[in-house]
């Protein structure tokens, strides 16, 4: 299939977007374009970009681009900017942590609900969460693909959420055709944290320290290359 063979039409692609997004009622459509996407099985997937844009006279006070993949017509990727310099966030976010993760499980389950039930939440960023500082924060929502309860991060997607509650970004990378082994049966966690403490090989380098005060002096650390064993043999 030729890179740019779209199955998608550009007013189905626009249709697919209005469905998918709804902006407010200043964006206005800028325009469209058809575009060859690298997708991580090494196809050139045509993809439909559609800018919108809040624009008062010659200024712009807003920006929203949809990209819809134009095979299927999905929902392939969406951020959203607001540049009005009247629009100030409450402080503190009108939303915690716990509400955008509803807020983004609600709009994955709009935009890609045959998905939904195969991902597995990434809590990474969560733990590491601190109460924000002001009220222009975006939460970050990561999911990741799910085989048999097994984290892929390979394949995933992404919900930003601003404080306000409004869905800010989307990002979707999927892969159909990649296979998993499930015939092996994994060593234990215990065993590989051993294995790794067994295996890793400590080097002593010069580095300088992060954000140092004062003069900007090397020091002296010890290291390691981060390395992967395989789950099934240890190796």
């Amino acid at each position: 299939m030729p890179a740019l063979d779209a199955k998608i039409t550009k007013d189905q692609a626009l249709e697919r977007a209005k469905g998918y997004i709804t902006l407010p009622d200043e964006y206005t459509l800028q325009s469209i374009s058809l575009n060859a996407y690298y997708g991580m099985n090494g196809q050139n997937i045509p993809t439909w970009n559609i800018s919108y844009a809040k624009k008062v006279k010659d200024r712009f006070y807003g920006s929203a681009n949809i990209s819809i993949n134009g095979l299927d017509g999905t929902l392939a990727s969406f951020n959203m900017n607001d540049n009005d310099p009247d629009h100030k966030p409450s402080y503190p976010p009108k939303v915690d942590y716990q509400a955008a993760k509803e807020l983004a499980a609600a709009f994955i389950g709009k935009v890609n609900p045959e998905k939904q039930k195969e991902l597995l939440y990434d809590d990474s960023l969560e733990k590491s969460f601190r109460t924000p500082l002001d009220g222009n924060y975006q939460y970050n929502i990561r999911y990741d693909r799910s085989v048999e309860g097994i984290p892929y991060s390979g394949n995933g997607l992404n919900v930003n959420v601003n404080g306000e509650g409004q869905i800010t970004g989307y990002w979707y990378n999927w892969d159909d055709k990649v296979t998993f082994d499930k015939a092996s049966t994994p060593i234990s966690k215990e065993k590989a944290a051993g294995l790794i403490r067994e295996k890793a090989e400590l080097a002593l380098h010069y580095q300088i320290p992060y954000n140092p005060q004062g003069k900007r002096v090397p020091i002296l650390s010890y290291g390691m290359n981060g390395f992967a064993l395989d789950a099934s043999t240890g190796e």
